[in-house]
């Protein structure tokens, strides 16, 4: 079974066993973009900042907001937008 996420309205949403996978355990996250990727990356420590991967509903999805990066970016018409699945 193939896991994306999604961008919409200024969300990156996370489906439950790609968060079991990778994010287990996991409370926060540093979102970065760097030319054309989107890079997600656990922090360890909630201490240490980054966004709130917050749960979505109860089947375990999760969802962290990530407006401010993208409106750094130019990149505010992914705040607008309906879902896009990112691979």
């Amino acid at each position: 079974m193939e896991q994306t996420i999604s961008v919409a309205r200024g969300t990156i949403r996370f489906p439950a066993g790609l968060v079991a996978t990778y994010f287990s355990g996991i409370d926060a996250v540093a979102v970065l973009i760097d030319g054309a990727t989107l890079r997600i990356l656990p922090v360890f420590h909630a201490a240490a900042g980054g966004a709130l991967l917050k749960q979505r509903n109860a089947q375990g999805d999760r969802v962290v907001g990530a407006f401010d990066v993208f409106e750094a970016h130019g990149l505010a018409d992914l705040i607008r937008m309906s879902p896009t699945r990112l691979r």
